[in-house]
């Protein structure tokens, strides 16, 4: 861990972020500025859902889902909204219906414990999952009154003073192609979440977009960092943190880990920003 730290904090240093912020890693919570709770923040937590994605953000008050990792890992997403004092999420968006990604959403909807706003989707509703996965959320959604709403390339979301634009794919290349990406924006500062997009997604994106929109200071690798990011991808965005919802136990790509990712697999990982400094620890290993 330390090594990864070490790491990492060679790469903040190599690599300009956004808005002159700078990037610190610290050991925890207890080392933010002494009126970090005054200020106006936005904050990223990458749930230790082993090789699964449950990202709780987190803005102006308000708080929401991306993802919601495999089920059998939902204690861990409850435990860490229930730390925050989280009892209300904006909205809960799934990029796509992979159990990985969607599983732990229907969880959520059928805890009653969060008030979900709004279930947001790539996929229609009557869209056919043969591994069902998008129908029980489809049924969560309908059971406990929580709106559904298809989104698409370009929509924008606010989250206290935080926007979230849809990334999409326009090619029919697949569900994990046609994932749901999205751009974090808040003071300047910005969070790049790839969800399970391919490389082929990446390059073609570089193809047919400036590539200046992918320009972020915190990257969520492409489908856990197993696919590896097109260096020509990673020179558009430069991120500062680089994170891979995965364990470095399971396959992943080794220029990711030689960078210094961090994988949150491994470790709660926490990333704040005032929209001028990042701030950026991991807890040790989940242990149920």
């Amino acid at each position: 861990m330390k090594k990864a730290l070490l790491i990492l904090l060679a790469l903040a240093l190599a690599v300009p972020a956004l808005a002159g912020a700078e990037t610190y890693f610290i050991a925890g919570e207890s080392e933010l500025p002494a009126d970090w709770a005054e200020r106006d923040v936005l904050r990223m937590t990458v749930v230790d859902t082993n090789r699964s994605d449950a990202i709780i953000l987190q803005c102006g008050g308000e708080a929401m889902m991306v993802d919601g990792g495999f089920n059998s890992h939902y204690r861990r997403v409850f435990a860490t909204l229930d730390g925050y004092g989280i009892t209300q999420l904006k909205y809960l968006l799934s990029t796509h219906c992979d159990g990985d990604h969607s599983e732990g959403l229907t969880t959520i909807m059928n805890s009653d414990l969060y008030s979900p706003g709004l279930l947001l989707s790539p996929n229609k509703e009557t869209y056919d999952d043969p591994d069902d996965h998008h129908e029980k959320m489809v049924r969560a959604s309908r059971r406990h009154n929580v709106p559904y709403q298809v989104i698409d390339d370009g929509d924008v979301f606010t989250l206290g003073s935080a926007t979230i634009t849809i990334l999409r794919c326009d090619q029919l290349w697949g569900q994990n192609a046609r994932s749901a990406a999205s751009i974090v924006e808040f003071n300047g500062s910005r969070i790049l979440l790839l969800a399970d997009v391919s490389t082929r997604v990446l390059n073609y994106w570089l193809e047919t977009r400036d590539p200046a929109l992918f320009d972020c200071d915190v990257m969520k690798a492409n489908h856990h960092g197993i696919d590896g990011v097109p260096d020509a991808f990673m020179d558009a965005a430069s991120p500062s943190v680089i994170v891979c919802t995965n364990n470095t136990i399971y396959d992943h790509d080794e220029k990711l880990e030689k960078l210094g990712a961090l994988y949150s697999g491994d470790g709660t990982v926490h990333i704040e920003t005032d929209g001028v400094d990042w701030y950026v620890w991991q807890d040790p290993n989940w242990i149920d």
